[in-house]
């Protein structure tokens, strides 16, 4: 029923990261993202490695995903019914379930790891709550493979286990017997063992460097914090949370009396949040998930206890009671559904649409050793199978400095992939002079809703497809601080209209950082000097300052009303606030001009 229900569920790329190394799994290239590259960008192992067990029998990952999806949050839904009826609350466990089905919040996380994770996270509340202590344990240590922050129920179970057997494990009289109260760690280490010692040898590291990416997202100012984030998200969904939050809140006094462990849920879901807000995280509507659980099962709990209260109150049948919890039940149910249906959720993703049209035309034009470079790449990544990499650093490490000072274009240009995606939002990168020189539009892509119908753009480098031709050898330094190896030409003829592409290979040879007015200009240099072309862009200041050499590409835009003829072809650097060429210098030491020439360039 819920797979019919979730007709459309796969709404958001980041599943399909996770997709992409469950599928290099299965094809033998190994647990990565791109084919030797030993990062940890998927924040989920464990799902990862079920997608991955179970494509050997069926290759269609993304199918897997959905239907893993399916049968976790079914199954996790049985699990809220199960923990109330263990407290005689059949009702509200079945109301719990329910609503977990279909939380609009849970929806759109069909295809991640989400409904695996609450799967896990339930089923080790329920096991503990039925005295099942290494079993619960045993589930903690999957969740906590399944993501990093299954700690936290982890640390919940750890403090009450700790303090429900403090007599015994306080007495000095530790009797050998006595040691089985620690089994539960046991059982938590042994499982997570192998993952600890495998990712220490693959990765260099057991955990995945995307949180680094997360928090740097926020700090950027570019994305809300959790906390702020939160926040708006509550008030956006205010309409269909209220009533939900109403009952919670008497289901909450129902296990207080009581004294149920079913509050350790609400620990879970109140641990998760202040994480979260510590860690400053950028906000995103699925990280919310991890508290519905409690919400759930306290709003179903909450609507059983009032309905009996009032019941009692009112001294009416049983009847009646079932009739008022039926209506208050479909209060939330109702307005669950229809949140759900206002925000589109039960439609096609037009994001996914537009990203999968994207993969498509790479898989048929881009060159088979291209690399591609975008914001999100979980779609295009796992559909076009280049090697691909992100804007925002979660598969790419290096970007998350340029995130941080909000240097995207800078990021780009230091990854300098042949091809460049651009959504509406990236209007940074088209504006940005470099990147405006260096590449050129070679495909837009419009799918209906996607951002009110403006276009996806692909970019192509001006040099793709194009080996050099030559190889200029430089030596030179600009003010003995930046070298200047060498220069690849890609032709020594140019058609007006089109760019001219070169490579520079470059090395700061003084470790500070380099002042940022300092700019290249390269011209084609004609009688008279006479300029006809030209690019003009600052030094990437934050590209390598380590003393490697890099490589920079460069493109000159050849008007298309350009006087057909030869011309020379320089490159110098000049100070915008002097208005002045900088010095070049040999490998001696001796000043050789302000200019290099790179011989000569034919216009037809």
């Amino acid at each position: 029923m819920v797979g019919l229900v979730f007709r459309y569920p796969l709404v958001t790329d980041d599943p399909y990261i996770t997709y992409r190394y469950a599928q290099n799994v299965v094809d033998g290239t190994g647990f990565v993202f791109n084919a030797g590259e030993r990062v940890l960008s998927t924040t989920t192992p464990l799902y990862a490695l079920t997608l991955a067990a179970l494509g050997f029998f069926y290759r269609e990952i993304p199918t897997i995903g959905y239907w893993l999806s399916v049968l976790s949050f079914g199954a996790a839904a049985g699990l809220l019914y199960a923990s109330a009826r263990a407290e005689k609350m059949q009702s509200g466990g079945i109301i719990a379930g329910l609503l977990l089905l279909f939380s609009p919040a849970l929806m759109a996380t069909f295809g991640l790891e989400t409904g695996f994770y609450l799967m896990l996270g339930i089923a080790a509340l329920y096991a503990y709550s039925r005295a099942r202590v290494s079993l619960a344990f045993a589930f903690a240590a999957l969740l906590t493979l399944t993501r990093n922050d299954g700690i936290l129920l982890v640390a919940i179970l750890t403090a009450h286990y700790l303090w429900t057997n403090r007599n015994e494990i306080g007495n000095s009289k530790f009797e050998i017997r006595s040691w089985q109260l620690l089994r539960p760690f046991f059982v938590y280490l042994l499982i997570l063992a192998p993952w600890l010692i495998f990712a220490w040898a693959y990765f260099g590291a057991p955990f995945p460097f995307t949180l680094a990416a997360k928090i740097a997202q926020a700090q950027s100012g570019l994305w809300k914090p959790f906390l702020i984030g939160f926040v708006q998200w509550l008030g956006e969904n205010v309409v269909w949370l209220a009533p939900q939050f109403v009952f919670a809140i008497l289901g909450i006094v129902w296990a207080v009396q009581k004294r149920s462990l079913l509050l350790l849920f609400g620990a879970w879901a109140i641990a998760h949040l202040a994480a979260y807000s510590l860690l400053g995280v950028a906000f995103y509507p699925w990280y919310v998930a991890p508290l519905f659980p409690a919400l759930c099962l306290f709003a179903g709990i909450g609507v059983e206890f009032g309905a009996r209260r009032l019941a009692a109150r009112m001294r009416v049948k049983t009847v009646l009671q079932i009739a008022l919890i039926i209506f208050f039940a479909a209060i939330m149910l109702v307005s669950e559904l229809r949140a759900s249906v206002d925000a589109g959720m039960l439609q096609p993703s037009p994001k996914v649409e537009a990203y999968t049209r994207a993969a498509e035309w790479l898989a048929h034009n881009a060159e088979a050793n291209a690399s591609v470079d975008a914001l999100e790449v979980g779609v295009i990544g796992y559909f076009d199978q280049r090697r691909t990499y992100d804007f925002v650093g979660l598969v790419d490490p290096m970007r998350i400095p340029y995130l941080r000072a909000q240097k995207f274009a800078d990021g780009v240009r230091r990854r300098a992939a042949e091809y460049v995606i651009a959504i509406p939002p990236d209007v940074w990168l088209p504006d940005d002079v470099w990147f405006k020189d260096a590449y050129r539009a070679a495909r837009r892509i419009r799918v209906e809703n996607f951002y009110s119908n403006r276009p996806l753009v692909i970019y192509q480098r001006a040099d793709a497809g194009r080996a050099p031709i030559e190889s200029r050898s430089v030596n030179a330094a600009f003010e003995k601080w930046i070298e200047l190896q060498n220069v690849e030409l890609f032709a020594h003829e140019i058609t007006r209209g089109e760019i001219f592409p070169l490579r520079l290979k470059l090395r700061a040879l003084n470790l500070g950082a380099v002042p940022e007015s300092w700019k290249f200009t390269i011209q084609l240099v004609g009688a008279q000097d006479r300029v006809i072309a030209q690019t003009d862009n600052y030094y990437p200041a934050r590209l390598p300052e380590d003393g490697k050499p890099f490589a920079d590409y460069q493109g000159i835009p050849i008007p298309q009303d350009a006087p057909p003829g030869t011309y020379e072809l320089i490159l110098a650097m000049y100070d915008v606030q002097k208005d002045e060429r900088l010095s070049l210098y040999d490998a001696n030491g001796n000043e050789v001009g302000d200019f290099v020439s790179l011989g000569q360039i034919t216009v037809k």
